[in-house]
């Protein structure tokens, strides 16, 4: 469980901080966090 639990949180942080990268001023919106967790739901629902 601890390793899932730690993928997931590495998952999203990585989601998180391309997004940052590629968003000018260098921000992440609302928009970014929904498409983070949305991508990271779908990832758990291909890998169960």
């Amino acid at each position: 469980m601890n390793d899932t639990v730690e993928y997931y949180h590495k998952l999203i942080l990585e989601k998180f901080y391309y997004d940052f990268l590629s968003n000018q001023p260098y921000r992440i919106t609302n928009e970014d966090i929904f498409r983070v967790f949305s991508n990271v739901k779908n990832v758990a629902y291909v890998e169960i």
